[in-house]
């Protein structure tokens, strides 16, 4: 029998490294997508301590540069291993720039503007359009998009562009979800929103009691069923994230 598999956006290590660890645990395949070559194969050899037979495919791409062209080639060869994708995880995102990460808005160059909308928001658009007819046709009977934001959405000063494209992909995964439902597709979105999480690049000055990337995407993938089940468009699932969150909304 053909196994299901999970396409998971900057998977090297993080936050996605943990999705791949978990879906491996429960018999999925997983593409690995990251865009240093080194990296993704010693993602695969983490993995592979751990789940010796388990189905890995690596894709290296870097997301901020990739033409539409490239993205629909990604596409085609997924569907031509016939690979059956029920699950898109966009995971990939940063601060695509020279430090200082915090600058004045004033204070950023042109380029910098343009690599966070190519990193954080114009990769997982086109991406998201293209996988659409595989996700609906491996549907079996539900497949499940999976969009990484930042509590940052809010907008935070001195990160403008960080937090706006998170915002962006806020707006974007409810939309979508909503539109999903409309037209009765077998095919559920939602977004995850992370507080403070100690992985590879978040390291230094995490905050105490912050889970680790492989504990919080467990976290994420054990709840995700709960929370489409109850209609909901975002979960923030580490209780400390999410009372963060609520507290600044109750903020001046």
């Amino acid at each position: 029998d053909k196994i299901s598999w999970a396409l998971i956006t900057g998977s090297s290590g993080g936050i996605g490294l943990g999705y791949a660890h978990h879906l491996l645990s429960l018999n999925f395949g997983v593409i690995i997508l990251a865009h240093v070559e080194s990296e993704v194969k010693a993602a695969e050899s983490k993995l592979r301590e751990t789940f010796p037979d388990g189905e890995i495919k690596c894709v290296v791409m870097n997301c901020q540069t990739a033409t539409s062209k490239q993205v629909e080639g990604l596409v085609k060869g997924i569907e031509e291993e016939e690979m059956e994708v029920r699950i898109l995880i966009n995971n990939v995102g940063g601060i695509p720039m020279a430090y200082p990460h915090f600058r004045l808005f004033a204070d950023f160059a042109v380029q910098g503007i343009d690599n966070h909308f190519d990193m954080n928001a114009r990769f997982m658009t086109h991406l998201t359009r293209l996988m659409l007819p595989q996700l609906t046709r491996n549907a079996a009977p539900r497949s499940l998009i999976l969009n990484m934001t930042s509590a940052s959405y809010i907008g935070l000063p001195y990160l403008s562009m960080y937090s706006a494209t998170k915002a962006y992909m806020r707006g974007f995964s409810h939309a979508l979800s909503r539109e999903l439902k409309l037209e009765s597709k077998p095919l559920d979105c939602l977004l995850i929103v992370p507080g403070d999480v100690l992985s590879d690049g978040n390291c230094v000055a995490v905050e105490a009691g912050s889970p680790d990337a492989k504990t919080y995407a467990r976290y994420v993938l054990e709840r995700v069923d709960g929370a489409i089940e109850r209609g909901l468009l975002e979960i923030s699932p580490w209780w400390k994230h999410a009372l963060q969150i609520m507290v600044i909304g109750w903020l001046p």
